[in-house]
Parts: structure tokens; sequence; C-alpha cells
């Protein structure tokens, strides 16, 4: 990151999107369909809302049938991990990159050893490469020291507690740049 753009620095702690999976989900959503749902796979805007008892919504194309959501073609299709984790995840990847190993990940975001690795190789398959978040201990204490009191967050506070021992700050505006490539991007396993 330069040095200029310091004025949108961030602690992770401050990050409503790393705190709640409504709150990321929704951030999927509105990234994902920024002007109109459209289908996945015929690109039509004939969509229909199907009824489901779950949070995510869900559609039907009406020219090819397909059932889609907002996850369908990206990196989080068919997944069974919180978003939030996902995010959670990113935030750690970025500021380590290859010298975040399973066992640290597996801690910081409460995931098994298994599900750490498997982040580890949907994520390195990206394209994606936008520099959002660093180890700036200097930054961090400063943001630390002057920010408000936040409200400790028990279910993710190995997250918050990580990142703070390891110095990691955002930059909120290059996170959300990332955020919608990686959802924009086309993935398939």
């Amino acid at each position: 990151m330069k040095d200029d753009d310091s004025g949108d620095i961030s602690s992770p702690r401050s990050l409503t999107i790393l705190q709640n999976n409504n709150n990321a989900f929704r951030v999927v959503d509105q990234m994902r369909w920024p002007d109109s749902k459209h289908c996945p796979r015929c690109d039509s805007i004939y969509i229909k809302t199907v009824n489901t008892a779950i949070f995510r919504e869900l559609y039907r194309c009406v020219d090819c049938g397909y059932m889609f959501n907002s996850f369908s073609g990206t990196l989080f299709h068919g997944t069974k991990i919180p978003i939030v984790k996902y995010f959670q995840f990113f935030v750690l990847y970025g500021a380590l990159g290859k010298k975040l190993s399973p066992r640290d990940v597996s801690y910081a975001i409460s995931v098994s050893n298994k599900t750490a690795v498997s982040l580890i190789g949907r994520v390195e398959k990206l394209k994606t490469t936008i520099a959002f978040a660093e180890i700036d201990r200097d930054k961090a204490a400063w943001l630390k020291a002057n920010s408000p009191e936040q409200e400790q967050n028990s279910e993710f506070e190995n997250f918050f507690s990580y990142c703070e021992t390891k110095s990691i700050i955002v930059s909120t505006s290059n996170f959300h740049q990332y955020l919608q490539a990686v959802i924009r991007e086309k993935y398939y396993e």
C-alpha cells in the first residue's frame, strides 16, 4: 500500500463486514449485482425469485431455467463456511501471504485445519491481486490508541486479537476493491 492512502487505513476490528455474516452477505449481494440481477449462465435479465426458508435469496432464470444465488460461479459457490470467515481470511492472507500457515488460519478464524488448507488453496487460484492489508506496527499502534473502544465480539475475538498481535492494518477502499474483484471473478473448481 502507498503512504498517501493513510486516510482510509483502519484496524480489522473496525470493519463491520468482518464482524457479522449478514453484513458480509449483503456486501456480496450488492457487489455481485450493482445494477440489476441477471442469470450467470445466459446473462438474461428475466429472472424470478424462488421462495426459500434460508437467508440467501434464490433466483430462477426465465429463459434458461438455471437456479442461482449471489454465490453461483464465484469463489463462494457451494461453500459451507460462513462468508464472514472468508473475509477474515482475506485480511490475513492479504497481510501475510505465503507466510500464513494453515495452523494460524485455523486458530485465527476458528476453522478446522482441513478447512484452512482448503481456503488457502482456493484463494491461491484467484487471479485478483490488489494490495489492501499490510503489517505496520507504528500505524497499528496509533490506530489502537486513537480509535474509540470497540465492543468485544467473542465469536471472532481470536481473529481480532491475532490481527492486533501481528499488527495487521487494512486499507478499506482497497479491501472493497479486492472483494469486488473476487466476487466478480468467475471461479470454477
